[in-house]
């Protein structure tokens, strides 16, 4: 709202004592509050996700209106991100800035993806839930991995030594009564 009073007044070619006094004090709030470098932050988010800035939000399609929403989480600098997907419907470059400026942010970033590579350079810990089992891992994308693999490997060693004394058990309950007392 400052800045577009202080463009609206500054544009005037016929300013009075009174308008200049207001574009000075316009001018102060906007500084105390760090505008100019928000409008540049603004701007530049504007052009790295290549949103069409002069169209309202009612014009455009559901994968514009998610990067319209990305572009206002990142603007607003908060402490914590929680993003769904956020690779999605960007084109490489732009995912490559979102990358390096996720990289670079200063608070909590949890995020849901599919995109190998995004979790591979942003992952610092995983959580994944798999079969209702929730698994933590702290460490790379590719250290979860492997992590990973052993898990299901031993999974599948213990499954294999459960089916095998579930076979034996199957045999000694079809000798009948016999076998029974004697093992007993």
């Amino acid at each position: 709202d400052l800045l577009r009073d202080y463009r609206q007044l500054a544009e005037k070619s016929d300013l009075t004592d009174a308008a200049i006094n207001r574009l000075h004090q316009l001018q102060q709030a906007i500084e105390s509050q760090d505008g100019w470098s928000l409008q540049q932050k603004v701007e530049e988010i504007i052009s790295r996700l290549q949103l069409p800035s002069h169209k309202y939000m009612n014009e455009l399609s559901g994968g514009w209106r998610r990067r319209v929403a990305l572009a206002k989480a990142l603007v607003s600098d908060p402490a914590g991100l929680l993003l769904r997907g956020p690779p999605n419907h960007l084109d490489m470059a732009a995912i490559e800035w979102l990358e390096k400026h996720l990289l670079a942010f200063n608070g909590a970033i949890v995020f849901i993806t599919h995109d190998r590579s995004l979790l591979q350079n942003l992952a610092t810990h995983i959580a994944e839930l798999d079969r209702g089992h929730l698994r933590y891992w702290e460490g790379s994308y590719e250290s979860f991995l492997t992590f990973r693999e052993q898990m299901l490997a031993d999974e599948a060693r213990h499954n294999e030594l459960f089916d095998k004394k579930l076979a034996q058990e199957e045999v000694w309950i079809r000798q009948g009564i016999k076998a029974r007392r004697t093992r007993n």
